[in-house]
């Protein structure tokens, strides 16, 4: 596998290729994951390196000229969730969940369905004599869709967070094939969770393989890699365990994760329509959830 790591726009060009996984003990290996590098860490957890590199780690700075809008210094370590992170990762958890409606919107609204069903209530309301009707009724079915797509992931987010978010540890680290990572930024001196996966060994007759969740970044660390590297710190572990598979779940209107898995050699297996909700609310939101997997 190859990677190659554009920073900025101009000085720097640094490509290096990665090898296979290869086991070893996460005590040996105390790696910093800097933005940018192929490097990085995943320390307090038996978990394979995804690199073989006998090279000391390297440091990058964001260039503050070319990305005003991102911290000066951004080093970025993988390590295992601590409890002391919970009121982090929930708020994390929450905000970028329900950051999905938007774009849900965007995309129902531009499906055929209801374009159709708004030009046919203008055209009731306007044939009805009323031009307070004519704009009245799509804007109200537009109200609809939003409320729908907002629900959608409003209604998830309280779910999550009364069932296997309110116990991290006993949810996801109970077991030793079990793991959950977060990462940390030190901007400005201070050290913030700025992104954070999971791994659950599921079982199938006597398949064992490993169901990747919880894939969440902060908006200010995005399209820097930091999700292929919390992505491939699931694929180590999972061939460590030696599972046969990574699994996961993921919605339609989340286009750059679903690039991302397939970049990283998910293949889409499955497509479903229903949901936790109730069908009319997944319907109305026109959305779709997809089940990937990658064998390992």
């Amino acid at each position: 596998m190859k990677c190659m790591c554009v920073w900025g726009t101009r000085d720097l060009l640094y490509s290096r290729t990665l090898s296979r996984y290869k086991p070893r003990t996460a005590s040996s290996w105390k790696r910093t994951l800097w933005p940018g590098s192929p490097c990085f860490l995943s320390p307090g957890c038996s978990l394979s390196p995804a690199v073989n590199d006998p090279i000391a780690p390297r440091r990058f700075s964001s260039r503050s000229d070319l990305q005003p809008d991102r911290p000066a210094v951004m080093p970025l370590v993988i390590r295992r969730y601590r409890p002391s992170d919970k009121a982090t990762v929930l708020t994390l958890f929450g905000t970028c969940t329900r950051e999905h409606t938007n774009p849900c919107f965007v995309n129902a609204m531009s499906s055929g369905f209801h374009r159709s069903i708004i030009l046919a209530l203008g055209i009731a309301g306007y044939l009805l004599g009323s031009v307070f009707g004519a704009v009245l009724l799509p804007a109200a079915w537009t109200g609809l869709v939003y409320y729908c797509c907002y629900k959608l992931y409003d209604s998830y987010v309280k779910l999550k967070l009364n069932s296997d978010m309110s116990d991290i540890v006993g949810n996801f680290m109970s077991r030793p094939d079990d793991c959950f990572w977060v990462a940390e930024a030190e901007v400005e001196g201070k050290a913030q969770v700025v992104g954070m996966v999971a791994v659950l060994s599921k079982q199938s007759g006597k398949e064992q393989y490993g169901e990747l969740f919880r894939m969440i970044i902060s908006p200010q660390f995005r399209r820097m890699g930091l999700g292929s590297k919390l992505a491939e710190t699931v694929l180590a572990f999972s061939e460590e365990r030696g599972f046969s598979k990574v699994v996961l779940e993921t919605s339609s209107t989340q286009k750059p994760a679903v690039a991302l898995y397939k970049k990283l050699g998910f293949r889409l297996v499955l497509e479903l329509t229903q949901g936790e909700l109730p069908n009319w609310i997944v319907w109305l939101s026109r959305i779709t959830i997809l089940r990937m997997e990658k064998d390992m």
